[in-house]
Order: C-alpha cells, then sequence, then structure tokens
C-alpha cells in the first residue's frame, strides 16, 4: 500500500471508503474518485479516517463536496475518526471546527450503523 492509497468496501448496509497514509493536492483526483464511485452504488458512504496519518486543505475540500452531494441526496454520510486520539487529523478537525460540521463517530462500527440510519448531519451544533 502507498502513501496515498484509497480503498473502497462494500458491505451490507454501507460503503465504506478509507483514506490510510497522507493525502494531499497530489491524492485529491483520486479520493474524489473513489468517492464518486462509492456515491455511484446509491448506499451510505462512511469515510474511515482513523488510519489517515494527513491530510491537506485539498482533501478537506473534497470531502465537504461529497458531504454536500449526500445532504442534498439525503444519502447517509459519516466519518469514522476518534477525536481523543490526539492524530493530526483529529487536531486539523478540531482547529479549523469540522467536528461541529462533519457527522464523526469514534468507532467505524458507530459511522456505519449511523450512516445506514441517514445519517449525515453532526450530532451536536456549537451555538450561536
Amino acid at each position: 500500500m502507498d502513501a496515498t492509497s484509497v480503498s473502497i468496501e462494500q458491505l451490507d448496509n454501507a460503503t465504506v471508503v478509507a483514506l490510510p497514509g497522507e493525502h494531499d493536492l497530489a491524492s485529491a483526483p483520486r479520493v474524489r474518485e473513489v468517492l464518486s464511485e462509492a456515491e455511484s452504488h446509491g448506499r451510505p458512504i462512511v469515510v474511515e479516517l482513523t488510519p489517515t496519518e494527513f491530510m491537506d486543505s485539498s482533501i478537506l475540500g473534497v470531502l465537504l463536496g461529497a458531504l454536500r452531494r449526500a445532504r442534498e441526496e439525503q444519502r447517509g454520510f459519516t466519518f469514522a475518526l476518534d477525536r481523543e486520539d490526539g492524530s493530526i487529523v483529529s487536531r486539523l478537525f478540531e482547529v479549523t471546527g469540522l467536528f461541529s460540521l462533519f457527522p464523526v463517530y469514534t468507532t467505524r462500527a458507530d459511522a456505519v450503523e449511523a450512516a445506514s440510519r441517514g445519517v449525515n448531519q453532526p450530532m451536536v451544533a456549537d451555538g450561536p
């Protein structure tokens, strides 16, 4: 597996897209392509970020676009990422406020269950 691999896995109730390694502008087209493939299956989508070691703003843009489309289509779309693990990605989500925009679950199983129920909004929105 190279540093910018992207995987897709079909489960009974969702499609899981995993982004292990490091992702930046160079891998953004591949991430976009795999998310588009996942969307074409018509199932809820889970983006597994637990194995992600690094991502830049170009990947965040791709993820925001996919989340927007899921909301428009009323399709479940969640993220698996442990907010407390101290990873670069969880710190990025914290600093940029993405935890208040993205429906993030600590475990893949929880993210799959929520996506299969149609969740595509954060659990708790930040106040004004």
